[in-house]
């Protein structure tokens, strides 16, 4: 009897280890699911032997809009003392690679300083890194892409070896624009796809609702990019002689002031950024060396074109002052990320407008704090006392017009 009871404790002990072992393992299953059916890092390793991804793949991702319901989100705990899970990190970490501001260009500055007594003058010169997150695509060749689609047809009907060298030629002038192009859409697939997981799988996350933004802001822009480059294409300045500027696709005529000013408010997407104590600025062009231009001419960039517009472009940029689009990751090493937004640029913008305004621009922010930082923290009453008292300031320093602050040439 004695070795029927040890036999049975023993079988008993081995059942209860079974059941701990399955029971860990399906605790863990959805992360390893996760990972193994999609790997955002791996994911983002795409040749360019794959086909470009068609703005009708893209329409495939759908917003996400799954509810929480709020006995989910009682208990879930306060965002300052919440630590993102490791499926968190595993998607989050890929899209801020994609929003981290990546350099392109230096730009030189020189700095006199005159010793006490005037004994003597020294030239100093530091190099500043120039940055920015999202790709602008390489303009439309109308001409090339006509000639190249005539040469196939010639090339299908008669082949010769002097219409293949021809062909391969113009696919040669063609490839910059179809990388430029294929860049572009990766760019926004790679950032949907995780924010999508994110959203999916991280539910009862404390940023669960700044995922959702970002998505949804996301996918909007990318749809707004495939419109915009269906119209316009950018000459810029870092690849060509010409300013920047936008003209209509395969063709360089002068837009509508109207219709200029929206693109160029579209364009503060690719806007250049330098490091200013340990805070990201928007580069309107001062200063700035690079690129190819003619006898060393500085860019001007799209928020100094607005500037440059004046009075004609203020409803504008005025509407984009609580538009949360984001355009660079600022504090990329932390989750959730802050973004410099459109709202943040508007802001700039208006600032530089009005430099010489009577009264100081009435928002104060914290030291080290963006726009859209401060404006997260308000009240909907606040938010919206804010907007109200820059549209006043505004349209009072409008009243005892100022030459604005001239953008460089």
């Amino acid at each position: 009897m004695t070795e029927k009871k040890y036999i049975f404790i023993g079988l008993g002990l081995i059942g209860f280890l079974v059941f701990l072992g399955y029971s860990y393992y399906y605790s863990h299953k959805p992360l390893q699911e996760s990972i193994s059916t999609h790997n955002p890092i791996a994911d983002s390793q795409i040749t360019k032997t794959q086909e470009p991804i068609s703005h009708a793949d893209m329409a495939t991702i759908q917003p996400l809009t799954k509810s929480v319901s709020s006995e989910v989100l009682k208990t879930t705990a306060p965002k300052q003392d919440y630590q993102p899970t490791e499926t968190e990190k595993l998607f989050y970490r890929p899209v801020i690679e994609s929003f981290k501001p990546k350099s392109i260009i230096k730009r030189k500055i020189e700095k006199t300083i005159e010793l006490e007594g005037g004994a003597g003058r020294w030239k100093l010169d530091s190099i500043e890194k120039i940055y920015r997150a999202f790709p602008p695509r390489e303009r439309y060749p109308a001409q090339v892409s006509e000639f190249l689609e005539s040469l196939r047809k010639q090339y299908a009907e008669l082949p010769s070896d002097n219409l293949l060298r021809d062909i391969e030629g113009q696919e040669r002038w063609m490839k910059p624009y179809e990388d430029s192009v294929f860049s572009s859409r990766r760019y926004y697939h790679d950032m949907i796809i995780n924010l999508s997981e994110l959203v999916r799988q991280c539910p009862t996350s404390s940023f669960w609702q700044h995922y959702q933004e970002t998505f949804n802001l996301i996918t909007q822009m990318q749809k707004e990019d495939e419109d915009f480059y269906d119209k316009y294409h950018i000459v810029d300045s870092t690849t060509l002689v010409h300013d920047n500027d936008v003209f209509y696709r395969g063709a360089y005529n002068t837009l509508p002031i109207d219709e200029k000013i929206n693109a160029y408010i579209h364009c503060l997407r690719y806007s250049y950024f330098y490091a200013l104590n340990g805070k990201y600025t928007i580069e309107f062009g001062n200063n700035m060396l690079g690129g190819k231009m003619i006898g060393g001419v500085e860019p001007v960039l799209f928020g100094a074109k607005l500037l440059e517009i004046g009075v004609p472009a203020v409803p504008a940029i005025l509407n984009i002052l609580e538009d949360r689009r984001p355009i660079i990751a600022v504090d990329e090493d932390k989750i959730p990320s802050k973004f410099y937004r459109y709202q943040d640029a508007a802001v700039e913008i208006l600032q530089r407008m009005f430099s010489k305004a009577e009264k100081p621009f009435p928002v104060e922010l914290p030291a080290g704090e963006y726009f859209s930082e401060y404006m997260e923290k308000q009240t909907p009453e606040a938010k919206q006392k804010i907007i109200n008292d820059i549209k006043s300031w505004v349209e009072e320093s409008m009243s005892n017009p100022i030459k604005p602050e001239e953008p460089p040439k």
